[in-house]
C-alpha cells in the first residue's frame, strides 16, 4: 500500500515543510487544471491515494473525490501549527515522513487490531487469528454498526444506486455479453468499493481470503441486535458478524434481507466474465458457501486489510 508514488508524494509534502496533525488544522490546497483551487481540512478522515491514473481524495466528511492525475497541477498547504511537525512530537525529522505516509494511506492506526469492537467508532480491525494475518472490518461498507446492512454495489462499481440491472451496470454495454474488461481482480484498484468508500487501508476480499475465512473459523447463524446473520469466530476468540443483508438485482428492493447475505470478493470468475465470486450465507443448509453472482447485481462488501 505504501507505493513508491505515495512515498515520493509524502516526501514532497514534508519538504514543503507543512504539518497536518497539529492543534490547529492544516488545509490542503489542490490547484486544479481549470485554474480553480480546492481547500480541504486535513482531519482524521483525510486520505490521499494514487490508484492507477487516478488521485483519490477522502474528504473530511468521509466522501471521496476522484481526479485524473493531470487534473491536479500542484499541491499547496496553509494553516496553523508548527510547520513540518506532522506527528506533533516537537521535532521536524524523518519520523514526520512516516507520519505523512500513514495519514495518506490510512494506516496510522493499522496496528490497533481487536477481537471484538471496543467502542462505537467503526470500522475496527478485527483479528481472527488467520494464517495470513488478514484483519476483517467489523462493518459492511456504508454501515454504521456491525449489524447494519450498509450499501450495495455492483461488482467494480464504487457507488450505490437505485437499481441493479444489466442496463444500469456501468461496466457493460447493456447486457451480460458485453462486459468490459476491468481486470481479473478489482482489489485496491479504482474499482474497489472498499478502498474508495472507506479508506486506502481497506479493500474488497480476494477469493483466497474468503476461502481462508471459510476454512479457519467456526460459523454460526445467529441474531445480533435484532438482525439475523452469521457470526464467524476464529481460533483466537476474535469474531465478526456478517448481517443477512440480502441483495439487489432486477428490482427496486432488497431480496432476502434477514435470511440470506451475499458478499463480493474482488475476484472475477475467469471462465465467465459476467460473474464474480462471493460469499453466500443463509439460515438453511448449506449455511455458507463460496459461490458466484452476476456482476451487475448489488451485493454487500465487507472490507479487509493486512
Amino acid at each position: 500500500m505504501k507505493t513508491k508514488q505515495l512515498l515520493l508524494r509524502a516526501i514532497f509534502m514534508l519538504m514543503a515543510v507543512i504539518g497536518c496533525q497539529t492543534a490547529d488544522a492544516q488545509i490542503l490546497v489542490l490547484h486544479l487544471s481549470d485554474g480553480s483551487t480546492l481547500d480541504i481540512e486535513m482531519n482524521s478522515k483525510f486520505r490521499m491515494a494514487f490508484i492507477g491514473d487516478l488521485t483519490v481524495v477522502t474528504m473530511p466528511d468521509g466522501n471521496t473525490v476522484q481526479y485524473e492525475r493531470s487534473d491536479i497541477r500542484s499541491i499547496d498547504f496553509k494553516g496553523g501549527g508548527k510547520r513540518g511537525d506532522v506527528n506533533s512530537d516537537g521535532a521536524i525529522d524523518v519520523a514526520d515522513i512516516a507520519a505523512v505516509i500513514d495519514i495518506m494511506s490510512g494506516e496510522e492506526s493499522s496496528e490497533l487490531a481487536y477481537k471484538q469492537c471496543p467502542n462505537g467508532d467503526h470500522p475496527h480491525l478485527i483479528d481472527l487469528g488467520l494464517p495470513s494475518k488478514t484483519k476483517w472490518a467489523c462493518c459492511n461498507v456504508g454501515a454504521l454498526l456491525p449489524e447494519g446492512t450498509g450499501d450495495y454495489f455492483a461488482w467494480g462499481e464504487i457507488k450505490p444506486k437505485d437499481e441493479y440491472t444489466w442496463a444500469s451496470y456501468v461496466h457493460c454495454d447493456g447486457d451480460l455479453y458485453s462486459c468490459h474488461d476491468i481486470g481479473l481482480s478489482i482489489c485496491k484498484t479504482a474499482y474497489d468499493a472498499a478502498t474508495l468508500n472507506v479508506n486506502t487501508q481497506w479493500y474488497t476480499p480476494t477469493f483466497e481470503q474468503f476461502k481462508e475465512l471459510y476454512e479457519n473459523t467456526t460459523a454460526v447463524w445467529t441474531t445480533q441486535n435484532g438482525m439475523n446473520g452469521m457470526k464467524f469466530t476464529g481460533s483466537n476468540g476474535g469474531s465478526i458478524f456478517l448481517p443477512a443483508a440480502g441483495m439487489w438485482f432486477g428490482g427496486a428492493t432488497e431480496d432476502g434481507v434477514g435470511t440470506t447475505g451475499y458478499y463480493w470478493s474482488s475476484s472475477v470468475d475467469m471462465n465467465y466474465s459476467y460473474r464474480a465470486y462471493c460469499l453466500y450465507i443463509t439460515n438453511s443448509s448449506p449455511f455458507k458457501v463460496i459461490t458466484y453472482k452476476d456482476i451487475a447485481a448489488g451485493l454487500s462488501v465487507r472490507p479487509v486489510t493486512k
